[in-house]
Protein backbone atom coordinates (compact mmCIF):
# COMPACT_ATOMS: atom_id res chain seq x y z
CA UNK A 1 0.00 0.00 0.00
CA UNK A 2 1.16 3.40 -1.06
CA UNK A 3 1.42 6.10 1.58
CA UNK A 4 -0.46 9.37 0.68
CA UNK A 5 1.19 12.43 1.81
CA UNK A 6 1.27 15.96 1.48
CA UNK A 7 4.60 17.59 0.05
CA UNK A 8 5.02 19.06 3.52
CA UNK A 9 4.86 15.95 5.54
CA UNK A 10 8.68 15.19 4.05
CA UNK A 11 9.74 18.53 4.81
CA UNK A 12 8.57 18.07 8.59
CA UNK A 13 10.03 14.72 9.06
CA UNK A 14 13.29 16.18 7.74
CA UNK A 15 12.82 18.76 10.87
CA UNK A 16 11.69 16.43 13.61
CA UNK A 17 14.40 14.26 12.78
CA UNK A 18 17.02 17.27 13.25
CA UNK A 19 15.53 18.58 16.01
CA UNK A 20 15.56 15.21 18.54
CA UNK A 21 19.71 15.14 17.20
CA UNK A 22 20.10 18.22 18.73
CA UNK A 23 18.11 17.30 21.82
CA UNK A 24 20.09 14.01 22.22
CA UNK A 25 23.41 15.23 21.37
CA UNK A 26 26.34 14.93 24.17
CA UNK A 27 29.04 16.43 25.18
CA UNK A 28 31.36 15.44 22.08
CA UNK A 29 30.71 18.27 20.33
CA UNK A 30 32.61 20.30 23.43
CA UNK A 31 36.21 19.53 21.67
CA UNK A 32 35.42 21.57 18.65
CA UNK A 33 35.29 24.53 21.04
CA UNK A 34 32.48 27.89 20.12
CA UNK A 35 32.29 26.96 16.86
CA UNK A 36 30.43 23.40 17.83
CA UNK A 37 26.87 25.33 16.57
CA UNK A 38 28.43 25.80 13.30
CA UNK A 39 28.17 21.89 12.92
CA UNK A 40 24.57 21.67 11.55
CA UNK A 41 25.02 24.76 8.99
CA UNK A 42 28.16 22.28 7.52
CA UNK A 43 25.65 19.48 7.72
CA UNK A 44 23.27 21.17 5.60
CA UNK A 45 25.49 21.98 3.04
CA UNK A 46 25.80 18.44 2.77
CA UNK A 47 21.97 17.45 3.29
CA UNK A 48 21.23 19.79 -0.25
CA UNK A 49 23.69 18.10 -1.69
CA UNK A 50 22.20 14.56 -1.04
CA UNK A 51 18.78 15.76 -2.10
CA UNK A 52 20.43 16.82 -5.63
CA UNK A 53 21.97 13.18 -6.36
CA UNK A 54 19.01 11.61 -4.89
CA UNK A 55 17.47 13.56 -7.48
CA UNK A 56 19.80 12.42 -10.31
CA UNK A 57 19.03 8.72 -9.09
CA UNK A 58 15.66 9.35 -9.73
CA UNK A 59 16.12 10.42 -13.32
CA UNK A 60 18.84 7.31 -13.82
CA UNK A 61 16.10 4.46 -12.46
CA UNK A 62 14.95 5.63 -9.48
CA UNK A 63 16.68 3.87 -5.54
CA UNK A 64 13.70 1.82 -4.64
CA UNK A 65 11.14 0.12 -6.53
CA UNK A 66 7.47 0.80 -6.49
CA UNK A 67 4.98 -2.25 -4.70
CA UNK A 68 4.77 -4.46 -6.96
CA UNK A 69 7.43 -4.06 -9.50
CA UNK A 70 10.43 -6.28 -9.65
CA UNK A 71 13.97 -4.98 -8.69
CA UNK A 72 17.49 -5.53 -9.71
CA UNK A 73 20.25 -6.68 -8.06
CA UNK A 74 22.27 -3.10 -7.87
CA UNK A 75 18.75 -1.54 -6.51
CA UNK A 76 18.24 -4.52 -3.50
CA UNK A 77 21.96 -3.22 -2.87
CA UNK A 78 20.83 -0.24 -2.64
CA UNK A 79 18.40 -0.50 -0.32
CA UNK A 80 20.39 -2.61 2.19
CA UNK A 81 22.71 0.17 2.01
CA UNK A 82 20.06 2.26 3.09
CA UNK A 83 18.58 -0.13 5.65
CA UNK A 84 21.75 -0.58 7.38
CA UNK A 85 22.37 3.40 7.79
CA UNK A 86 19.02 4.29 8.97
CA UNK A 87 19.27 1.14 11.39
CA UNK A 88 22.51 2.63 12.63
CA UNK A 89 20.96 5.90 12.95
CA UNK A 90 17.79 4.51 14.81
CA UNK A 91 19.86 2.34 17.12
CA UNK A 92 22.09 5.32 18.27
CA UNK A 93 19.46 7.71 19.28
CA UNK A 94 17.49 5.30 20.91
CA UNK A 95 20.59 4.47 23.30
CA UNK A 96 21.02 8.22 23.71
CA UNK A 97 17.31 8.54 24.33
CA UNK A 98 17.72 5.53 27.47
CA UNK A 99 20.82 7.10 28.95
CA UNK A 100 19.14 10.52 28.53
CA UNK A 101 15.72 9.08 30.61
CA UNK A 102 17.99 7.06 32.72
CA UNK A 103 19.98 9.90 34.47
CA UNK A 104 17.43 12.25 34.19
CA UNK A 105 14.19 10.67 35.55
CA UNK A 106 14.02 7.45 35.66
CA UNK A 107 17.32 7.07 38.01
CA UNK A 108 16.13 3.25 39.49
CA UNK A 109 15.30 1.71 36.57
CA UNK A 110 17.14 -0.45 34.15
CA UNK A 111 18.63 1.00 30.73
CA UNK A 112 16.87 -2.24 28.99
CA UNK A 113 13.83 -2.01 30.46
CA UNK A 114 13.73 2.08 29.31
CA UNK A 115 14.78 1.11 25.75
CA UNK A 116 12.30 -1.92 25.61
CA UNK A 117 9.54 0.90 26.51
CA UNK A 118 10.76 3.06 23.94
CA UNK A 119 11.20 0.64 21.04
CA UNK A 120 7.36 -0.66 22.04
CA UNK A 121 6.23 3.05 21.72
CA UNK A 122 8.35 3.79 18.57
CA UNK A 123 6.90 0.29 17.07
CA UNK A 124 3.51 1.17 17.97
CA UNK A 125 3.88 4.39 16.24
CA UNK A 126 5.05 2.57 13.00
CA UNK A 127 2.28 0.51 12.89
CA UNK A 128 0.32 3.80 11.54
CA UNK A 129 2.38 4.37 8.86
CA UNK A 130 3.25 7.65 7.53
CA UNK A 131 0.41 9.26 8.06
CA UNK A 132 -0.44 8.89 11.32
CA UNK A 133 3.31 9.87 12.33
CA UNK A 134 2.49 12.98 10.47
CA UNK A 135 -0.36 13.81 13.03
CA UNK A 136 1.69 12.91 15.85
CA UNK A 137 4.76 14.85 14.17
CA UNK A 138 2.84 17.79 14.10
CA UNK A 139 2.00 17.65 17.92
CA UNK A 140 5.52 16.90 18.96
CA UNK A 141 6.95 19.97 16.58
CA UNK A 142 4.86 22.11 18.33
CA UNK A 143 4.68 21.38 22.05
CA UNK A 144 8.65 20.93 21.52
CA UNK A 145 9.50 24.40 19.85
CA UNK A 146 7.19 25.69 23.29
CA UNK A 147 9.56 24.09 25.14
CA UNK A 148 12.10 25.59 23.58
CA UNK A 149 11.55 28.33 23.19
CA UNK A 150 10.48 28.82 26.91
CA UNK A 151 14.18 27.20 27.79
CA UNK A 152 15.87 29.53 25.54
CA UNK A 153 14.09 32.69 27.15
CA UNK A 154 14.68 31.53 30.50
CA UNK A 155 18.53 31.14 30.66
CA UNK A 156 19.03 34.38 29.21
CA UNK A 157 20.47 35.73 32.24
CA UNK A 158 23.08 33.28 31.96
CA UNK A 159 23.96 33.82 28.61
CA UNK A 160 27.96 35.16 28.20
CA UNK A 161 28.26 35.71 24.13
CA UNK A 162 32.48 35.40 24.96
CA UNK A 163 32.46 31.93 26.12
CA UNK A 164 31.52 31.02 22.39
CA UNK A 165 35.31 32.61 21.57
CA UNK A 166 37.55 30.88 20.02
CA UNK A 167 35.41 30.43 17.79
CA UNK A 168 36.91 28.26 15.41
CA UNK A 169 39.65 26.17 16.21
CA UNK A 170 43.00 25.70 13.80
CA UNK A 171 42.26 22.55 12.91
CA UNK A 172 39.44 22.92 10.67
CA UNK A 173 39.13 19.24 9.77
CA UNK A 174 37.27 18.01 13.05
CA UNK A 175 34.39 20.25 11.88
CA UNK A 176 34.24 18.96 7.85
CA UNK A 177 34.33 15.40 10.05
CA UNK A 178 31.54 16.35 12.45
CA UNK A 179 29.27 18.10 9.74
CA UNK A 180 29.60 14.86 8.21
CA UNK A 181 28.04 13.04 10.88
CA UNK A 182 25.45 15.06 11.14
CA UNK A 183 24.39 15.03 7.92
CA UNK A 184 22.58 12.13 9.22
CA UNK A 185 20.26 14.41 11.01
CA UNK A 186 18.39 14.92 7.63
CA UNK A 187 18.03 11.25 6.64
CA UNK A 188 14.33 11.46 5.86
CA UNK A 189 15.28 13.19 2.91
CA UNK A 190 15.68 9.08 1.51
CA UNK A 191 12.15 9.65 1.69
CA UNK A 192 11.86 11.99 -1.23
CA UNK A 193 12.61 8.95 -3.55
CA UNK A 194 11.73 5.92 -1.35
CA UNK A 195 8.18 6.67 -2.56
CA UNK A 196 8.62 7.69 -6.00
CA UNK A 197 6.71 10.77 -7.26
CA UNK A 198 5.90 11.51 -10.64
CA UNK A 199 8.62 13.88 -12.45
CA UNK A 200 6.59 16.79 -12.27
CA UNK A 201 6.15 16.60 -8.44
CA UNK A 202 9.97 16.79 -8.29
CA UNK A 203 10.53 20.83 -7.90
CA UNK A 204 7.79 20.70 -4.96
CA UNK A 205 9.64 17.70 -3.38
CA UNK A 206 12.75 19.32 -3.74
CA UNK A 207 11.52 22.55 -2.18
CA UNK A 208 9.59 20.87 0.98
CA UNK A 209 13.07 18.83 1.18
CA UNK A 210 15.13 21.67 1.50
CA UNK A 211 13.21 24.03 3.72
CA UNK A 212 13.01 21.23 6.51
CA UNK A 213 16.55 20.96 6.45
CA UNK A 214 16.95 24.45 6.72
CA UNK A 215 14.76 24.87 9.42
CA UNK A 216 16.49 21.86 11.09
CA UNK A 217 20.02 23.38 10.51
CA UNK A 218 18.92 26.91 12.13
CA UNK A 219 17.02 25.58 15.00
CA UNK A 220 19.89 23.30 15.82
CA UNK A 221 22.58 25.69 15.32
CA UNK A 222 20.53 28.07 17.91
CA UNK A 223 19.71 25.98 20.10
CA UNK A 224 23.83 24.66 20.27
CA UNK A 225 24.86 28.48 20.37
CA UNK A 226 22.76 28.76 23.45
CA UNK A 227 24.33 25.83 24.99
CA UNK A 228 27.97 27.18 24.34
CA UNK A 229 26.74 30.67 26.01
CA UNK A 230 26.11 28.42 29.52
CA UNK A 231 28.81 26.11 28.91
CA UNK A 232 30.15 25.09 32.51
CA UNK A 233 33.51 23.11 32.45
CA UNK A 234 32.05 21.64 35.65
CA UNK A 235 29.23 20.32 33.27
CA UNK A 236 31.59 18.45 30.72
CA UNK A 237 30.41 14.73 31.85
CA UNK A 238 30.43 11.45 29.66
CA UNK A 239 27.10 11.25 28.21
CA UNK A 240 25.99 14.57 29.40
CA UNK A 241 23.71 16.52 27.18
CA UNK A 242 24.64 20.36 26.57
CA UNK A 243 20.82 20.66 25.95
CA UNK A 244 19.66 19.13 29.11
CA UNK A 245 22.38 21.64 31.26
CA UNK A 246 21.11 24.73 29.29
CA UNK A 247 17.48 23.84 31.05
CA UNK A 248 19.21 23.22 34.10
CA UNK A 249 20.22 26.95 34.87
CA UNK A 250 16.92 28.12 32.92
CA UNK A 251 14.55 29.67 36.08
CA UNK A 252 11.24 31.13 36.07
CA UNK A 253 11.13 33.01 39.36
CA UNK A 254 9.42 31.00 42.36
CA UNK A 255 6.96 28.73 40.02
CA UNK A 256 9.90 27.11 38.44
CA UNK A 257 13.23 26.29 39.70
CA UNK A 258 13.42 23.55 37.58
CA UNK A 259 12.56 23.73 33.96
CA UNK A 260 14.79 20.16 32.58
CA UNK A 261 11.94 18.29 33.39
CA UNK A 262 9.88 19.37 30.57
CA UNK A 263 12.69 19.25 28.87
CA UNK A 264 12.34 15.00 28.91
CA UNK A 265 8.63 15.10 27.36
CA UNK A 266 9.72 17.20 24.31
CA UNK A 267 12.66 14.66 23.98
CA UNK A 268 10.26 11.88 24.75
CA UNK A 269 7.93 13.17 21.29
CA UNK A 270 10.20 13.62 18.75
CA UNK A 271 12.29 10.88 19.79
CA UNK A 272 9.46 8.52 19.94
CA UNK A 273 8.09 9.64 16.32
CA UNK A 274 11.50 10.01 14.87
CA UNK A 275 12.58 6.66 15.99
CA UNK A 276 9.18 5.18 14.57
CA UNK A 277 10.25 6.87 11.03
CA UNK A 278 13.08 5.20 10.79
CA UNK A 279 12.05 1.47 11.73
CA UNK A 280 8.79 2.11 9.79
CA UNK A 281 11.06 2.98 6.60
CA UNK A 282 13.54 -0.05 7.35
CA UNK A 283 10.58 -1.98 7.36
CA UNK A 284 9.23 -0.80 3.66
CA UNK A 285 13.18 -1.70 2.77
CA UNK A 286 13.33 -5.21 4.14
CA UNK A 287 9.67 -5.55 2.38
CA UNK A 288 10.60 -4.83 -0.83
CA UNK A 289 14.12 -6.30 -1.05
CA UNK A 290 12.26 -9.94 0.26
CA UNK A 291 9.17 -9.23 -1.12
CA UNK A 292 6.76 -9.89 2.22
CA UNK A 293 3.59 -9.15 1.72
CA UNK A 294 3.39 -6.91 4.72
CA UNK A 295 5.22 -4.23 6.21
CA UNK A 296 4.11 -4.75 9.62
CA UNK A 297 6.06 -7.93 10.94
CA UNK A 298 9.38 -6.02 9.42
CA UNK A 299 8.91 -3.86 11.50
CA UNK A 300 8.57 -5.84 14.31
CA UNK A 301 11.55 -8.00 13.57
CA UNK A 302 13.74 -4.61 13.35
CA UNK A 303 12.33 -3.44 16.88
CA UNK A 304 13.60 -6.69 18.05
CA UNK A 305 17.29 -6.47 16.32
CA UNK A 306 17.83 -2.61 17.67
CA UNK A 307 16.61 -3.85 21.59
CA UNK A 308 19.38 -6.60 20.86
CA UNK A 309 22.30 -4.39 19.83
CA UNK A 310 21.55 -1.35 22.29
CA UNK A 311 21.30 -4.14 25.37
CA UNK A 312 25.07 -5.34 24.03
CA UNK A 313 26.20 -1.69 23.54
CA UNK A 314 25.15 -0.95 27.13
CA UNK A 315 26.39 -4.41 28.67
CA UNK A 316 30.30 -4.33 29.81
CA UNK A 317 32.19 -6.79 27.99
CA UNK A 318 29.60 -7.17 25.14
CA UNK A 319 31.08 -6.92 21.88
CA UNK A 320 29.12 -3.71 20.98
CA UNK A 321 30.01 -2.33 24.49
CA UNK A 322 30.63 1.44 24.25
CA UNK A 323 30.76 1.56 20.15
CA UNK A 324 27.25 3.67 20.08
CA UNK A 325 29.39 6.50 18.73
CA UNK A 326 31.23 4.76 16.42
CA UNK A 327 27.85 3.09 14.58
CA UNK A 328 26.48 6.82 14.78
CA UNK A 329 29.69 7.74 12.48
CA UNK A 330 29.32 4.75 10.20
CA UNK A 331 25.66 5.40 9.10
CA UNK A 332 26.50 8.37 7.14
CA UNK A 333 28.85 6.34 4.71
CA UNK A 334 26.17 3.09 4.21
CA UNK A 335 23.42 6.44 2.99
CA UNK A 336 26.51 8.09 0.46
CA UNK A 337 27.32 4.16 -0.52
CA UNK A 338 23.95 4.17 -1.47
CA UNK A 339 23.54 6.86 -3.50
CA UNK A 340 27.05 6.25 -5.21
CA UNK A 341 25.85 2.75 -5.95
CA UNK A 342 22.86 4.48 -7.40
CA UNK A 343 24.35 7.04 -9.69
CA UNK A 344 26.35 4.21 -10.69
CA UNK A 345 24.25 1.29 -11.81
CA UNK A 346 20.66 3.43 -11.72
CA UNK A 347 18.37 2.20 -14.48
CA UNK A 348 15.57 4.50 -16.09
CA UNK A 349 11.79 3.17 -14.28
CA UNK A 350 9.05 4.02 -15.19
CA UNK A 351 7.15 6.88 -12.37
CA UNK A 352 2.78 6.33 -12.96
Amino acid sequence: MREKLGYSAFGKFILITSLAKVLLVDNSLSILGGGAFLVPLIALVGGVALIFLLDQNRLRGGLCPLDGETSTLSQRMVMILFLVAILMEVTANVSRMTLTMKYDTFLTTGESTIAAVVLAAMVAGAFFGLTGMDGAGKIGLVLSFLVLILGLWAAYSNYDPFRVLPLVREDWKDYVRAGLQWIMAFWPIVLLWVFPQKPSDTPRIKKFGIRGACFGALWGGGILLACLMVRSPYSVQPGFSPVSFLFEQATMGRSFYRLDPILSVAITCLGVVSGALGLYVCGILVKRIVGLPDVRPAVVLIGMACLCAIQWSLTPGSPLWGMGSDVESWSVWFLLGGIALGLLTGRRIRHG
